[in-house]
């Protein structure tokens, strides 16, 4: 958190982790999609993987908004204290 606050303060530009990588899985998440992956036949998994990304992107999308409104409304409440 204070490493998100300074690069706010100081302008600097925020590094976030990247969604979905299935190529170069980095997550411990990622690397297992990826090896069940490699347990059914390639063309299978080849198809398969849009649709795993799509649902990996979207549910952290939800989960980035998810705390935007948690932080929105904690600061609310810290406001009216």
């Amino acid at each position: 958190m204070p490493d998100i606050l300074s690069a706010i303060y100081h302008d600097d530009p925020l590094s976030f982790q990247s969604l979905c990588c299935l190529d170069d899985p980095s997550t411990l998440e990622e690397r297992q999609v990826v090896t069940q992956l490699r347990a059914v036949d390639e063309e299978i998994a080849e198809k398969l993987k849009p649709s795993i990304r799509i649902l990996a992107d979207t549910q952290a999308e939800q989960a980035f908004y998810s705390g935007v409104r948690f932080g929105a409304q904690l600061m609310a409440e810290l406001m009216e204290q």
